[in-house]
């Protein structure tokens, strides 16, 4: 393991995608440890320690659990109301161009526009509702797609070292590990 550490700090200054060897570094200097993806971050980030003690670590997982439910970016009764609303402003717009009021008009079809804004931004295009992005997904993506790219640079250079690399690491929805 020392001549993997080694080697890759050896080419890591000559390398564009600095994050992903931040992230493989620390793995390695920390072997047969999992780190969840989002701690793993706040740790590269400086956020929190580097050596966070145990207790500590398990109780940043427990609460990151609890608030790691997905969330609806809205609900049902919302929906309703605003489509409701968008009636109401269908049938405004359409009563001020008949009785030729056209000086209401933009500011209905102003509210109409941020309605739909809002629709479109909390709607799948199948019509079910989106939820908020979970804060671990998109650390998972972020360290995922950092290792890859460093991972990608090493092969360029020395194409054993970069599959060294890879057969150590230990990748699953939540965390990361190097063995």
């Amino acid at each position: 393991m020392k001549n993997i550490l080694n080697d890759l700090t050896r080419i890591t200054p000559d390398l564009k995608h600095k994050t992903g060897a931040k992230y493989i570094l620390f793995l390695i200097k920390h072997p047969n440890r999992y780190y969840a993806y989002f701690l793993l971050e706040m740790i590269i980030n400086k956020e929190i320690p580097e050596n966070i003690p145990a207790d500590i670590y398990f109780d940043y997982i427990d609460k990151f659990k609890f608030l790691n439910i997905p969330v609806k970016m809205t609900d049902n009764k919302t929906l309703n109301d605003i489509k409701d609303r968008l009636n109401t402003l269908n049938y405004k717009i359409a009563h001020a161009e008949s009785m030729n009021i056209s000086h209401l008009i933009p500011e209905i079809y102003s509210e109409k526009e941020q309605l739909i804004s809002y629709l479109k931004e909390c709607l799948k295009q199948s019509g079910g509702i989106k939820h908020f992005a979970e804060q671990n997904k998109l650390s998972q993506n972020a360290v995922k797609k950092a290792i890859k790219r460093f991972v990608s640079e090493v092969r360029v250079r020395c194409p054993e070292l970069a599959n060294e690399v890879l057969n150590g690491l230990r990748m699953d929805n939540f965390g990361v590990e190097y063995q």
